[in-house]
């Protein structure tokens, strides 16, 4: 309701237009709280999982029963998007379809105020990605019906443990949620950028600016007409929070001084990382570092794709690399679920590999035994 309030901006005086956007303010506070909590899940009720999985049944069996219980059972909507896709393809009525996956699941590109939606041409890009499309569409149900299959074994194996039983539904249940969310965030970030670009047309500010005042401009613009001054507002901010107190720092050279004090240093002449591995296998390849869905057009067959981590909007470029190496994330996380159902190996948790690696850079992915090193 609250993100309907603010969806026909031009029709509200600023006073108006300040409440509305106040009460979609304590609306997205309070969802802030949902949509950090699977960090918390993530890093400690999974692993324990998994260790007390493999302590009551031995490894190999614990193991299984975990791979089977921390995969989405569902199909997110990137998943959805794409069998649409395939299928409008097979009843050769892309053309006719494209307008309706436009609108339905074109917020899915979106990650910010200032991000665009797919257009028909990101979605035919997308489609080729897919190869044979009655191809595509076999393996999803194929794979979709293992899943359930392991899934529901699992549970019987659980059976006689009625703790673990219940913990690995509501792992199941989240492991889709965690996309979901993370999905309907998309969509309230699209849904918004009308209520942006009408404040940037009555603060006579250049269209993509709006998204970049702060909280505290953009309220007192609408509370008392007051516009900041336009030099201030530029991307290029850091806010520094420390002891209960944020700043917002603008100048370059003290944001890089704040960075290079607060951030973690990468030691020099670092030829290897480790981490978790999320799906066995051993390659070699060129790096590619991904910053950005955008970036994923660049990745090229039989290169690495190396990310601070990935979204479903990756799946361009996760479907070309020969594997996958991520900064963060769990054995629960995107590019864990996805490499396992690509059959790519896969390593996460690095901390930093982006750091470490650059474009170009010939590696090892030894996904066996967690490592990744320059060649």
């Amino acid at each position: 309701q609250a993100l309907a309030d603010v969806k026909a901006p031009r029709r509200l005086g600023n006073r108006e237009l300040l409440q509305r956007y106040r009460r979609l303010e304590q609306a997205h506070l309070s969802y802030t709280y949902f949509f950090w909590v699977p960090w918390a899940v993530n890093e400690v009720i999974v692993p324990q999982f998994e260790k007390r999985l493999q302590k009551t049944f031995g490894l190999k069996v614990g193991s299984e029963i975990f791979q089977a219980v921390i995969v989405p059972l569902q199909p997110i909507r990137m998943d959805l998007l794409l069998r649409g896709l395939a299928r409008a393809k097979e009843n050769r009525s892309l053309s006719l379809a494209l307008p309706k996956l436009m609108e339905r699941y074109g917020y899915l590109a979106v990650y910010s105020l200032v991000d665009k939606p797919y257009t028909a041409k990101n979605l035919r890009h997308l489609l080729t990605t897919l190869g044979d499309s009655c191809y595509f569409l076999k393996h999803q149900q194929s794979q979709t019906r293992r899943k359930q299959a392991r899934y529901r074994q699992a549970l019987r194996r659980l059976g006689p443990y009625p703790v673990l039983l219940r913990i690995a539904q509501v792992l199941s249940e989240f492991a889709w949620l965690r996309t979901e969310r993370v999905d309907i965030w998309r969509e309230v970030l699209y849904s918004i950028q009308p209520f942006y670009g009408e404040v940037e047309k009555r603060m006579k500010l250049k269209p993509g600016q709006g998204p970049y005042l702060t909280y505290q401009e953009l309220t007192d613009f609408l509370d008392k007409g007051t516009v900041p001054k336009v030099k201030e507002i530029v991307p290029e901010k850091l806010l520094y929070l420390r002891r209960g107190k944020v700043r917002v720092i603008r100048d370059p050279s003290e944001a890089a001084r704040i960075l290079a004090h607060e951030l973690p240093k990468v030691a020099a002449n670092v030829q290897v990382v480790r981490g978790q591995v999320a799906c066995a296998g051993h390659v070699q390849g060129k790096v590619r570092i991904i910053y950005s869905p955008a970036d994923c057009v660049l990745v090229k067959r039989g290169e690495i794709l190396v990310a601070n981590m990935t979204h479903p909007d990756y799946i361009i470029g996760m479907r070309r690399a020969a594997g996958i190496v991520t900064d963060e994330g769990g054995v629960s996380c995107h590019a864990a679920i996805v490499s396992r159902e690509l059959g790519k190996p896969c390593i996460i948790g690095t901390k930093q590999a982006t750091a470490i690696f650059k474009t170009g850079d010939k590696v090892e992915l030894d996904a066996h035994q967690g490592v990744v090193r320059k060649l």
